[in-house]
């Protein structure tokens, strides 16, 4: 556990009138304790040590004592401005900022020393509290001091490098490379060198108080980097750094490929001398604020392209305190934080605890909490100043509180005091949400309201603390509804559902809950108030509770329903209610309530009839046929069971059907065949690779309870398979020997989930993959060589998407993430081949041509955005896809346009339904077969003749179960179909054209 106390040391060159007589190079230190204990111990040692020094001369605790409370001056010294304000009041020239803190390894002194009229950090150390360390302290306190004997002459500001990798094996180089920088500038004599959030304090702070922020001479060094961890001579690195000087030309230095050993180097050997050189020369004024607004922001997008909202966040801070007019940029700021605390961890560190309560996700926790706080001030100055509209308001209100469920899963019980400032922030900012303009018409506005309404509710019930429900949410709820929200406010559904839950809100838990008296007062104070649409939810209210929980039935709960109901449709609730959803739910509650009543007074009259019993249905006469062998007929399908045998690694056998492999996430049966060798198919599952054989049984060739596959392909040669959770590749031969795993050794990017495959020749597949929670997607080629296998990535895709997903722009550019869902092949006419990456959530999918390797995005609407990538076939020069239906269609690619039009005219205008991933395509002895939900067809591509097969999809056996089916044409069996874990070998009867 950390205790925190403070103390400050104030190094002072006599300015004001009270120090008017003393000489210029005699030094006042002010010693300030935080507290009367151990606190003070260390500061009378430091003033004890520092009395020695003739130069300077201790400020008496007496002097302090009349200034203020020495606590609140040590709280003051945590930020720039306010080192500032503390230098001022204490007529000082530096401070320093001493924290004692305990530790399993003894107590510990930190020391911070500042530039008073900056604010600006100048040194600082970390020492055991003892007598060596007290000695630490004072020469740490005398080095600044000769390091700045005419003060600060000009500051450096180094922000993190921006890291251009895919993946993020060296992020950490991210803070490393500047930190490096930072140190060994820092020891340059009247040379400050500061981070840029402390940077733009004291631009600030400076410009506002007059003082000499031209003066200074910024330089701004902004660095990237690039790594390779295949390079000729081992891993290397590649970093560009940009020296700014005022408004002279910047001045660029690259590194060229190194070993990243040598990253340290160039930093040190190539980077500080061109920087000190550059600090030497005479240039001219510091930026204008204007433009190095322009250079924080530009940063700042650079960071956010690429999905660093952190860094990006602390940018765009940094320029609004340049310029706080700025709103668009306020509005990014805002929404980086939320995608920020959403998604805080976009990769686990290696070498981090996987443990919520271990330190990595602490600091993770610490730092979302910190920044949730500050978004709702930011949100709240928008709002509040009408600097936003309706719209726009409103997404920033939700997105922000919202954004706390990325640590809410794990983190809900130390999160009471953010539920606290939630209400507060609700109470205070939502009135004003309906005073923001809106451009938009009249109905428009309305349905921006109605918006904004549902989302003040729906945050009001979402507690930042956990799943539960409190009196002071009914407070809150109440307060919004009978004071704070204008009266004509619209009633959202969601505030109705949960009127209606009342105290089951979260099932029969008690603890969970509130209680039925904290619910009776509730509705009450909504049915006294004098607004009437708060006093019509309360009446809901109470007859939801008299309804759902105490399941009362009376003539007065009818008549109570119909005073609503009534009410609802005269003056001025008739009006108010715009939406009518009060109205809707007020009438079922009636309807209830009138046939609850009647049945009562009807129970005598009927106690002693029985019900008359329900017809039964007429039974279908659609169904499978199944015969006495086991066969089934369905319509003009023929389906023969196949009892695979599994031929284990351990002792013994057993059916394939049923039986489970343990696998990353869970355990898992056989998912699906792989057509490979004459005379041998391949079954997967998540946890195991399987080879099966025409005597019909399935020998294990792979298992792992670290396995993922998702993706396996045959090339001719070789059987391909892939997974997730960074399990790279493996290549299998006949025998079932593991050729080779292609993993991050040989250049594999990481792949977090699934990496689909696609043969594109004998021994070379297509692979695609994406990093992390955020998805940095990639494509790759893989080869392989002999047993060697060649790696190359051809495509990445690292920046981040937009808010909302809706720009144009960011639609059709292919270097936004992704998460690949399938991969599938096409020739077209001209015998060119391309390849389409399905990915997930964004629309269209990425088109590859493959001689080139050059990627874009399909423009345009893709025939089908759905997988598995059976759904699709090319040949000759067309492509045919599935529908979910189990119609097909037939497409010709436009050589001008790049997109599909189709090539045979079909009629069936419901082919595919979006979302639905049913629909499966293959090629048997002539004939294109289709299946899918609804109907099962066969198309013969010389004669374009086409059969109907199944129409009734109730001829299929387990109708309804929701599983689709599968069609393969394996090297064993021949066609073959599979439902589940079920495998039928397929044959049509040419005379049958349905039942008997």
């Amino acid at each position: 556990m950390k205790r925190w106390l403070i103390a400050l040391i104030c190094i002072a060159i006599a300015k004001g009138t009270a120090y008017a007589d003393r000489a210029r190079s005699l030094r006042a230190i002010a010693v300030v304790s935080a507290d009367a204990g151990a606190s003070r111990e260390i500061a009378d040692r430091i003033m004890l040590k520092l009395s020695a020094d003739r130069s300077m001369a201790l400020v008496e605790r007496e002097q302090l004592d009349l200034i203020d409370d020495e606590q609140a001056i040590a709280l003051l010294g945590h930020t720039t401005s306010e080192r500032i304000k503390v230098g001022r009041l204490l007529a000082a020239d530096m401070l320093v900022l001493v924290a004692r803190e305990n530790t399993a390894g003894g107590l510990m002194v930190h020391v911070l020393v500042c530039d008073c009229e900056t604010g600006a950090r100048i040194g600082g150390s970390r020492v055991p509290f003892d007598t060596d360390g007290i000695n630490e302290i004072v020469a740490e306190i005398r080095s600044a001091l000769s390091r700045f004997p005419d003060g600060i002459r000009t500051i450096v500001t180094v922000p993190d490098f921006i890291s251009r990798d895919l993946g993020f094996d060296h992020s950490h180089l991210q803070a490393d490379l500047a930190d490096l920088l930072r140190e060994i500038l820092l020891q340059k004599q009247g040379l400050a060198v500061v981070e840029i959030n402390e940077a733009r304090s004291i631009a600030v702070e400076l410009e506002r108080t007059g003082g000499d922020l031209r003066r200074l001479v910024p330089l701004l060094v902004e660095g990237e980097y690039r790594t390779d961890p295949r390079g000729q001579e081992g891993p290397s690195i590649s970093i560009k750094v940009t020296l700014r000087k005022g408004e002279q030309e910047a001045v660029r230095i690259e590194s060229g490929a190194i070993p990243i050993d040598a990253a340290g180097a160039f930093i040190v050997g190539t980077v500080q001398p061109e920087a000190l050189n550059l600090l030497s020369e005479s240039g001219g004024p510091g930026d204008a604020p204007g433009a190095s607004f322009t250079r924080l922001i530009a940063r700042a997008d650079q960071f956010a392209e690429i999905g660093d909202f952190e860094r990006a966040a602390a940018l765009r801070e940094a320029a609004l305190l340049l310029q706080p007019q700025a709103v668009d940029q306020r509005v990014a700021l805002v929404r980086e934080y939320a995608r920020w605390n959403h998604d805080p961890v976009e990769v686990w560190p290696r070498a981090a605890s996987k443990g919520w309560d271990g330190p990595f996700w602490e600091y993770v926790v610490g730092q979302c909490r910190a920044s949730w706080r500050r978004s709702l001030q930011h949100v709240e100055r928008l709002i509040l100043n009408r600097q936003v509209d309706l719209k726009v308001g409103g997404e920033l209100f939700e997105d922000t509180i919202h954004s706390i469920c990325g640590i809410r899963p794990t983190n809900a019980a130390q999160l009471g005091e953010e539920e606290r400032l939630k209400k507060d922030f609700i109470r205070h900012v939502a009135p004003a949400l309906f005073q923001l303009p809106s451009s938009d018409s009249p109905s428009m506005r309305e349905q921006q309201r109605e918006l904004a309404v549902y989302r003040i509710f729906e945050m009001a019930f979402l507690r930042a603390d956990g799943n539960f429900l409190h009196e002071e949410d009914l407070d809150l709820v109440g307060d919004l509804l009978c004071e704070l929200l204008p009266e004509d406010t619209p009633v959202p559904m969601v505030l109705l559902y949960r009127l209606k839950d009342g105290t089951r809100m979260f099932g029969g838990d008690p603890e969970r809950n509130v209680s039925p008296e904290a619910w009776a007062r509730f509705a009450r104070r909504l049915m006294n108030s004098p607004r009437p649409l708060a006093k019509a939810c309360g009446q809901y209210a109470w007859l939801c509770d008299h309804h759902y929980r105490l399941n009362q039935v009376s003539e007065a709960l009818l008549a109570e329903a119909e005073s609503l109901s009534a009410s609802l449709d005269s003056a001025p609730l008739e009006t108010l209610d715009i939406s009518r959803h009060l109205k809707q739910v007020a009438n079922e509650e009636l309807g209830w309530a009138r046939g609850a009543w009647q049945k009562t007074m009807a129970t005598s009259a009927l106690s002693r009839q029985e019900a008359a019993p329900p017809p039964n249905p007429t039974p279908s006469v659609e169904g499978p046929l199944v015969q006495a062998e086991g066969t089934i007929l369905c319509e003009r399908v023929r389906l023969d069971p196949l009892e695979i045998l599994l031929v284990s690694q351990g002792p013994g056998s057993e059916k394939l059907e049923g039986h489970r492999w343990r696998a990353a996430g869970g355990s898992y049966g056989w998912l699906e065949i792989i057509p490979a060798w004459e005379g041998l198919d391949v079954v997967f599952s998540t946890g195991a690779i399987l080879f099966l054989g025409a005597d019909q049984t399935a020998r294990e060739i792979l298992v792992g309870e670290e396995l993922s596959i998702g993706s396996v392909v045959f090339d001719g040669r070789h059987v391909w398979a892939s997974g997730g959770y960074d399990q790279g590749v493996y290549v299998i031969d006949r025998d079932g020997h593991l050729v080779a795993h292609i993993t991050a050794a040989d250049g594999l990017p990481d792949s977090s989930y699934c990496t689909p495959l696609h043969v594109i020749g004998p021994g070379r597949v297509l692979a695609a993959g994406s990093i992390g929670i955020k998805g940095r997607g990639w494509l790759a080629t893989l080869e392989l060589v002999g047993t060697r296998p060649r790696v190359n990535v051809f495509h990445e895709a690292v920046k981040a998407w937009p808010h909302g997903d809706a720009s144009a722009e960011a639609a059709l550019d292919p270097t936004m993430r992704f998460f690949p869902e399938w991969i599938m092949g096409h020739r077209d006419e001209t015998g060119q081949r391309w390849i389409y990456v399905g990915r997930s959530r964004h629309g269209a999918p990425l088109m590859v041509d493959l001689d080139a390797l050059a990627v874009r995005v399909y423009a345009g609407e893709f025939p089908r955005r759905e997988g598995p990538a059976s759904a699709f076939l090319s040949l000759h020069g067309l492509l045919y896809i599935a529908g979910s239906s189990g119609d097909f269609r037939a497409f010709r690619l436009d050589r001008q346009t790049h997109g599909f039009v189709n090539a045979i005219e079909r009629t069936n205008h419901y082919w595919h339904s979006g979302n639905a991933t049913a629909g499966r395509l293959t090629v048997h002895d002539g004939y294109l077969y289709s299946i899918g939900d609804t109907l099962w067809q066969r198309y013969h591509l010389a004669s374009r003749r086409e059969e109907i097969l199944i129409k009734l999809p109730r001829s299929l056996p387990d109708y309804g179960s929701g599983v689709a089916w599968n069609l393969a044409v394996s090297r064993c069996f021949g066609l073959v179909a599979w439902h589940g874990e079920k495998i039928y070998r397929v044959s049509v009867d040419p005379k049958r054209s349905g039942r008997d």
